[in-house]
């Protein structure tokens, strides 16, 4: 036999796990616009973490104080740094694509298929990949009106 009040249990159910799920963040009503904002974001953050772990540097810490901001030199060396710096994070960041769609890395340097054949590596890679193709979709979506 079903209780009396199984209409009520249900009912207060449904408000816990609503109320729970709000307070967790839960996405149910973020719109595509949203989505693909917070996809970029999550996407960004896992290629800088990659990049970082690639290049040894450390992560940010919470209580980083940011220091004195350096006079622009306007200096050849300077320009010429940023823009290898630049080839680098892109060259970086196609290896991370072909990984994640499961393909080899471009790099020919041993440390780079070193670090390319990590699990955990190639685990963030596919995720990283997973990420642009919903945010290719979302803005095909997007472009066409649905």
């Amino acid at each position: 036999m079903v209780p009396r009040n199984l209409r009520s249990i249900v009912c207060a159910l449904g408000f816990v796990l609503m109320v729970s799920g709000v307070l967790s963040g839960c996405r149910f009503w973020e719109s595509p616009e949203e989505q693909v904002v917070r996809l970029r974001a999550e996407r960004r953050e896992k290629l800088d973490t990659l990049y970082r772990q690639f290049r040894g540097i450390p992560e940010p810490g919470p209580a980083a104080v940011p220091g004195p901001v350096p006079p622009l030199s306007g200096d050849i060396e300077d320009m010429a740094e940023g823009m290898l710096e630049n080839a680098d994070r892109a060259i970086f960041e196609k290896n991370v694509s072909a990984v994640g769609r499961g393909e080899l890395p471009l790099t020919i340097l041993p440390e780079g298929r070193t670090f390319f054949e990590r699990s955990d590596v190639r685990k963030s890679a596919q995720r990283i990949y997973e990420i642009e193709i919903t945010i290719e979709s979302t803005e095909k979506r997007l472009k066409a009106g649905l």
